[in-house]
């Protein structure tokens, strides 16, 4: 399928859209999807191609614009188990449309280095609730699904780890960010072990196909 705009980071919708036939009734995940707008990558799948997106952010800043701009949104952060009131590091970009990437529940701090070299930033912790992939998808219950995108700032391989139903669903295609060669590595080679190989790579995002 083919999108006619484009609100991702490195075009990276329009690289996801390329995966899937037109006549495809979509059903994803999108794990970090912010304010579901900004640099997402399935909001215009979600517009253009009626796809079924769950769009889940724990950043408090965005959990009410996401619930304004997306039809399904869910307020959790996603992790390796599920637990309630746990730490959520907030970091705001000032002068930067407000939108941090840096955010999460463990924070990258080479990810925070290189920010505080070109930003003004400030930083506190909120307590959220933290739920698994698998719960997520039980409390959900797609009839399938085609596609997982998650940009959770270093704690990825965590919640990919932890889903137990990953040999069950299958999705065609995981679109997951690497912000590090030593992240980047540490996917491949999980990955590589659930039956999934990198088919491709564009700028921090790796793309990968179920074998």
């Amino acid at each position: 399928m083919q999108l006619k705009r484009s609100f991702a980071q490195f075009n990276t919708d329009r690289v996801i859209a390329s995966y899937f036939a037109d006549n495809t009734i979509l059903y994803g995940l999108d794990i970090g999807a912010v304010d579901g707008v900004f640099i997402n990558n399935t909001y215009a799948l979600e517009i253009e191609k009626e796809a079924n997106i769950l769009c889940i952010e724990a950043n408090p800043i965005y959990q009410e614009p996401l619930t304004r701009n997306r039809k399904l949104p869910k307020l959790y952060a996603v992790g390796s188990e599920n637990m309630d009131n746990v730490d959520f590091h907030v970091v705001k970009v000032h002068d930067h449309n407000n939108l941090s990437s840096v955010s999460a529940l463990s924070i990258d701090l080479e990810l925070l280095e290189s920010h505080q070299k070109h930003y003004k930033i400030s930083q506190y912790t909120e307590k959220v609730n933290v739920r698994t992939i698998d719960f997520i998808l039980e409390e959900w219950n797609p009839v399938k699904l085609d596609l997982v995108s998650i940009d959770i700032e270093g704690t990825e391989l965590a919640a990919l780890s932890a889903w137990k139903s990953l040999d069950v669903y299958k999705p065609k295609l995981l679109v997951v960010e690497a912000n590090s060669k030593k992240h980047e590595k540490l996917l491949v080679e999980f990955l590589q072990r659930k039956n999934y190989k990198l088919d491709n790579k564009i700028e921090v995002n790796l793309f990968f196909t179920y074998l």
